[in-house]
């Protein structure tokens, strides 16, 4: 049982880590790419980093929360888990999502702040950019 127990915990932690990672290389693509959004082409490509940012984010937060829980079960419901493991599969997984968030805001906040060609474009990038930090949907 207790093998079962850590290999979930450590799956929706890989995932999670993962998926941060994967989340990583769309924004520097963008970035490289795209030096100025231009035209309403561009804007689209940006919405649609957007909107995938936001999704995968979504279900990262909610993925994040399973170590923790399955660790509550283990330990106080089942007591086939030690603090120990608590410390190696949900503390130190979530100190590395951490690391990786913070590696990752300069090159999110500089996504968002792309330069634009027009005063229609920055109004349309700056609503965007609004929904991709407020909101847990894409709304456009």
């Amino acid at each position: 049982m207790r093998f079962w127990l850590v290999a979930s915990m450590v799956a929706a932690a890989a995932t999670v880590v993962l998926a941060m990672v994967g989340l990583y290389f769309p924004l520097r693509r963008f970035r490289e790419k795209y030096l100025i959004i231009r035209n309403e082409s561009d804007m689209l490509a940006f919405k649609r980093l957007a909107s995938f940012q936001m999704y995968v984010t979504l279900g990262t937060l909610y993925l994040t929360w399973v170590p923790l829980l399955i660790w509550i079960v283990g330990k106080f419901v089942l007591g086939h888990l030690t603090w120990l493991d608590g410390l190696l599969f949900v503390i130190l997984p979530f100190a590395i999502q951490m690391a990786l968030s913070a590696t990752a805001i300069g090159t999110a906040n500089a996504v968002r702040s792309t330069p634009v060609a027009d005063e229609a474009l920055t109004a349309e990038r700056d609503r965007v950019a609004d929904v991709w930090v407020n909101k847990l949907y894409p709304e456009w």
